[in-house]
């Protein structure tokens, strides 16, 4: 219309109308739900303050203050959401512990370049996606820097990128062989631990060979011992003892098979094997794959004995003295996963200790105990696992794993206190951050609590060679998600966090950033987290290795976080904070006496905090995204650096968010607007010289106007990266919007169901996060959302849009948003967005399924056990194509007026309407402030009062409107 003015005679107008076929009553009633008028200042409601730039400030090679990070100054990195007085007041017992890191954030948002400025990380790895052509992949970044005693900083300035442990397994097998006595046979115990890792990344992971090692000595991570039997008969075994464990077997690396990376496709999960049996200490290596018909791992020779002397065993677990687990752990038993990265002595600090156990569990039986019968040598009792002479290959009797929780029930023969441990997992207890450090409390009420809020669960039993598909569920060196009785998720990749491979957004962008605190001197968590090593072997062995539960720290932590509003169901729903007394371990006084213990609490787990609520607060009223960014990178060719966008801006050209518009101004000529720009307090500046273009107000309670905003998601392509192409994303028929997880998904398919997934390009059967919504649905958000609005309404700032209320009702169980998506979570309703993940036989957990615990919001462990997957719509989902339009005012008034004269008998001589646009600009009625000058700031006890450096008439009047047309209406006008 700008460029050929003539079109605009060609426009139906009221007058044509009829000749339109169109009828008049109906333009009148949708009058004003349509407006090509619309634009936004982009500027905070809550304190008047124009928005800062999170391109432009995580553009910058410098960051300013408070956003720096000075290692020789600071005890901390700089935090997102530090610790106010008013957060301080909820006495934590770690008050200094912020939510998220602005270093993290930055390396996360900068990952895309070639040029990241991130410390190498002493354990390899830079900051930058590595890319070969179109096709980026990852490193593993971390440190390896951290031990146990250290208080420093640990020289990691970084995103750190690791693989996860999905499955630890431990199959325990007896073998025979012929001995050199004739009718005699050798008989063997045989370990074999399998580890499955998880590259939770939607871009390949790639792994140095015999670089990433696990323990996986028995006696260090999970100690097991058992009984001897001849027959009936408790008996010495070669070594003398009628009680046995495994010692030998330290650590091994994961290794290829030619000397080459192991490379991970994104989302992709792979397990890792001993290949071989062997007895003596040595690193045999972990290699891809598991071939139950050939186990590998340790063998215990126990003596060479006759089929009729019916040997047998029973297993229990147990608690191994000096030198063993106690050495990383704490209550006895406890399972010590622990990583090492590049050699021998430096460990990565995703280790972790995770107790199932309670100090009068510590002898959980593996196999069911045996039930001893009275007799002669001829009889085995009961439960017994015996060799069988017939073959010579390991015959599993037995297994014991801690794998993630997915759909599936777990059983376990041997014990008669289990419990169905499973939860909401992807949203209460994300699999996707860094372990799960637990200290099992004695009070069982808590410790069931605890192993709920755990995104891990031990599982163990008896088994047979028939039952090896459910304890390691695979295809060839894939690894199935999927566990427990009847492994359910048959897909073996999950993308399920993002690395940026283009400049992120939108604020919901973040969503798939792991949220983690950041670096924190250690002596600033408490004395009580510091504890050196002691000999001889003393108590308090929790308090070792206290920087890796830091890192492991993320109580309260739900699902993807920026821009979601899942409360956690251990924190009220009025509150965003909650002690749960679940930090105390039961350690040995004496490392040789593991049943003589003490309570040390170390209290480091006892914090829970809202971290999405207090972040979405930090940020959605204050920052903006304007895609102003260096997009310059490999296979990128028609990217354009920082200044280029800047100049291309101003002469005219769109951004990448597109709704932003350049707004000209006589004040500020362009080469002064783009000094603005570039200059390092950039960030600070952009916003007065853009506008929201169709800023929609979340206040409206327009059915119409909310399903024009979901409609408008069609402008946005969505493009798909598969096996190193980009593609566009095909809308099918019938359908209206596609959404994703990710700002490039790795396949274009939507998955029906999440037993199978997809099939991927790549082989993998995969998770998606790509939906395709109809008309149907989003006309059902959009009466949703205005349900919300009505119940919630007005929203005085934009947090309040994403955040819960934190009030005691359903209206503190999850934002308008997510309550408009998941209106049918207590009855599911075919025709919902997310009900392909309610209506299976199980899927949705209710209130019986908890047991006993202490959950103060119990309502938020109820619902779909899929929330938060890929493919299960949350409400980042919807924000990422149209977060930045968003606020809870208007700038842009139609205002009309009327007037009329009469005569002096009273009757109207003549009538008169008018009918002006106008538009609230960045710029105060004073010229004399600055338009980034805040209206209102924060005082000493962090409460809001008008700012005081405004002039007189600004703090009255405020900013400036225009008026951006006029026109005299006619009485049907009206």
């Amino acid at each position: 219309m700008e460029e050929e003015p003539e079109l605009s005679s060609k426009l139906v107008s009221q007058a044509s109308l009829d000749l339109a076929g169109v009828e008049r009553e109906v333009v009148k009633e949708h009058f004003f739900d349509l407006t090509a008028h619309s634009e936004g200042v982009v500027a905070s409601v809550r304190t008047g303050h124009l928005k800062k730039d999170l391109s432009l400030l995580l553009e910058s090679s410098t960051m300013p203050e408070p956003y720096d990070f000075s290692p020789s100054r600071d005890t901390r990195e700089p935090s997102i959401r530090p610790m106010s007085s008013d957060l301080e007041g909820k006495n934590p017992k770690i008050p200094n512990r912020h939510f998220a890191s602005w270093t993290n954030m930055r390396h996360f948002y900068r990952m895309y370049r070639s040029d990241s400025d991130a410390t190498v990380s002493p354990g390899g790895g830079g900051g930058s996606l590595e890319w070969t052509g179109a096709k980026p992949s990852t490193e593993v970044v971390t440190t390896n820097s951290i031990s146990r005693s250290t208080v420093t900083w640990d020289g990691s300035n970084n995103y750190w990128r690791v693989p996860i442990l999905a499955k630890v397994t431990f199959i325990y097998s007896l073998q025979s062989e012929p001995s050199q006595t004739r009718g005699k046979y050798d008989c063997y115990l045989v370990y074999s631990p399998i580890f499955t890792f998880w590259n939770p990344y939607n871009v390949d992971l790639e792994i140095p060979d015999s670089t990433l090692g696990m323990l996986t000595a028995a006696y260090k991570i999970l100690p097991y011992e058992g009984n001897f039997f001849l027959g009936s008969t408790l008996t010495p075994s070669a070594s003398g003892n009628t009680t046995f464990t495994s010692t030998v077997e330290d650590k091994s690396y994961v290794r290829s098979s030619n000397g080459r990376d192991i490379v991970f496709k994104p989302g992709e999960i792979r397990l890792f094997s001993h290949k071989g049996l062997f007895s003596s200490r040595q690193d045999p290596g972990l290699f891809e794959g598991f071939d139950p018909q050939a186990i590998g791992g340790t063998r215990t020779l126990f003596g060479s004995y006759s089929a009729s002397d019916l040997p047998g065993v029973s297993l229990t677990f147990a608690h191994s003295h000096a030198g063993g687990n106690v050495n990383w752990g704490n209550t006895p038993g406890s399972l010590c996963h622990s990583p090492y990265w590049g050699n021998d002595t430096d460990k990565m600090p995703t280790m972790y200790q995770h107790d199932w156990f309670q100090v009068g569990q510590t002898l959980t039986p593996i196999t069911p105990d045996p039930v001893l019968l009275r007799g002669s040598i001829a009889s085995r009792p009961d439960n017994l696992a015996g060799w069988v002479f017939s073959d010579s290959e390991p015959v599993p009797f037995a297994y014991a794993q801690l794998v993630l929780k997915g759909l599936s029930e777990f059983e376990y023969e041997s014990i008669e206190w289990e419990s169905d441990w499973r939860s909401r997992n992807w949203i209460q207890a994300p699999p996707f951050y860094f372990g799960s450090a637990q200290y099992i409390s004695e009070d069982p009420t808590i410790a069931h609590t605890q192993r709920l809020d755990n995104p891990y669960v031990m599982n163990f039993g008896p088994m047979s060679m028939a039952e090896m598909p459910k304890v390691v569920p695979h295809l060839g060196g894939l690894g199935f998600l999927g566990s427990g009785a009847s492994p359910y998720e048959k897909v073996t990749a999950v993308p399920a966090l993002e690395l940026p491979t283009a400049p992120v957004g939108s604020l919901a962008g973040f969503s798939n950033m792991r949220i983690n605190p950041g670096w924190l001197k250690l002596g600033e968590y408490g004395s009580h987290l510091i504890q050196k090593e002691q000999r001889p072997f003393a108590a308090k062995s929790s308090l070792y290795s206290a920087e890796c539960k830091t890192v492991a720290y993320q109580s309260g932590i739900t699902g993807p976080g920026i821009g979601n509003s899942f409360v956690h169901p251990m924190i009220p729903r009025q509150d965003v904070y909650q002690f749960f007394d679940n930090s105390k371990s039961q350690d040995p006084k004496v490392r040789t006496n593991w049943s003589n213990t003490e309570t040390v609490d170390n209290k480091v787990f006892n914090d829970y905090w809202d971290h999405t609520f207090l972040l979405n607060d930090a940020l959605w009223d204050d920052y903006f995204v304007s895609s102003l960014a260096d997009q310059t990178r490999p296979g990128a060719s028609a990217a354009k650096s920082l200044q280029e966008n800047i100049d291309s801006l101003v002469e005219g050209d769109s951004l990448a968010n597109s709704r932003l518009l350049y707004r000209p101004s006589e004040l500020a000529p362009d080469d002064e607007v783009k000094k603005d720009f570039a200059d390092a307090e950039g960030y600070l500046l952009a916003a007065k010289h853009l506008m929201i273009d169709g800023m929609f107000n979340v206040n409206s309670t327009s059915v119409p106007a909310w399903k024009a905003l979901f409609m408008g998601i069609r402008e946005r392509k969505l493009i798909k990266r598969e096996n190193g192409g980009l593609s566009e994303v095909a809308l099918p028929q019938g359908k209206e919007i596609a959404i994703s997880r990710f700002n490039t998904p790795t396949t274009g398919q939507e998955m029906d169901d999440p037993e199978t997934g997809v099939a991927r390009s790549d082989g993998n059967q995969a998770w998606s996060g790509v939906r395709f919504l109809d008309d149907e649905q989003l006309e059902r958000l959009a009466q949703e959302c205005v349900k919300q609005v009505k119940l919630r309404g007005p929203f005085l700032n934009l947090s309040e849009f994403i955040n819960r209320r934190l009030s005691n009702d359903e209206l503190g169980t999850m934002g308008a948003l997510q309550s408009a998506i998941d209106y049918d979570d207590h009855n599911p309703d075919s025709n919902s967005i997310n009900y392909r993940f309610k209506n299976g036989p199980g899927f949705m957990i209710t209130e019986s399924d908890l047991g006993q615990h202490s959950f103060k919001t119990p309502e938020a462990a109820e619902g779909s056990r899929f929330a938060g997957i890929p493919g299960y719509v949350i409400q980042s989902d919807i924000l990422k194509p149209i977060g930045n339009t968003l606020t809870v005012r208007d700038d842009t008034f139609r205002i009309r007026a009327y007037g009329e004269t009469l005569a002096a008998n009273g009757t109207v001589v003549a009538r008169a309407w008018c009918e002006a646009i106008v538009q609230r600009i960045p710029e105060y009625v004073d010229s004399s402030d600055d338009p980034e000058v805040a209206a209102r700031v924060l005082d000493g006890n962090n409460d809001f009062e008008d700012n005081g450096e405004l002039s007189e008439i600004n703090r009255s009047l405020g900013r400036k409107f225009e008026i951006r047309s006029f026109r005299w209406l006619q009485k049907e006008d009206v």
